[in-house]
């Protein structure tokens, strides 16, 4: 079992080693100094991952040694360079809080409480954001944003925009990654006809995207 979790982190880390070197390579082409610099990586390290990469087809060199490395083809699967999974382990390896059902429970990592909607929060704050009540969010905002999700979500049941079916079992992960920095300016420079008309002009692109979208009704088994 401990060889099977060790095996389990090492692929982690990897994989989240390869995301870095291709979220870099996603904004420009960067040459191997550069990429060194900017991942802190040994340079034995990322010369074998670096080589993975190409073998793997993720990446491309042209020319000599000096020259930078670029994406293979255009830009690549956003799998490839972000995921979930990679986002809570760095923000809980750097010593993290994550808070579970926040809405129910006063504490970390357990609920005493089932959720009436069949939900249930994760929050995670880095280190810096912990002290002197900079994180943004307490337990009524969660649960006023799980209210307003189920409210949401019932509202299209009800015009029939969604089919519900109770014999089917899965989960849903809706996410979202705050930028303080940004945050903080966009509250210091907050503007209410500028937000008004990004708010308006934001809900006609969304609207023009769905106004043609109909659920597909899901195959019963006969």
């Amino acid at each position: 079992m401990a060889k099977m979790e060790k095996y389990a982190t090492q692929r982690r880390v990897k994989e989240e080693n390869r995301a870095k070197i291709l979220r870099l390579l996603y904004d420009k082409p960067r040459t191997f100094t550069e990429i060194l610099n900017q991942t802190g990586f040994s340079p034995m390290g990322l010369s074998k991952m670096l080589k993975e990469l190409k073998d793997d087809k993720k990446i491309k060199k042209d020319g000599d040694k000096k020259s930078p490395y670029h994406l293979a083809e255009g830009r690549p699967n956003i799998y490839d360079i972000v995921y979930l999974g990679n986002k809570i382990s760095e923000i809980r390896d750097s010593g993290g809080r994550y808070y579970y059902d926040l809405s129910n429970h006063s504490d970390s990592e357990t609920s005493n409480f089932d959720s009436p909607w069949g939900m249930e929060s994760h929050l995670l704050v880095e280190k810096n954001l912990r002290a002197k009540k900079l994180n943004p969010f307490w337990h009524n905002e969660v649960f006023d944003i799980e209210q307003y999700i189920f409210e949401r979500i019932l509202h299209k049941a009800e015009k029939e925009r969604i089919y519900l079916d109770e014999d089917i079992k899965g989960k849903i992960i809706l996410g979202f990654e705050i930028d303080y920095q940004k945050l903080v300016k966009a509250i210091r420079n907050y503007n209410p006809k500028d937000h008004k008309s990004f708010v308006k002009d934001k809900t006609r692109e969304l609207e023009f995207k769905t106004m043609n979208e109909k659920p597909k009704k899901p195959r019963r088994k006969v």
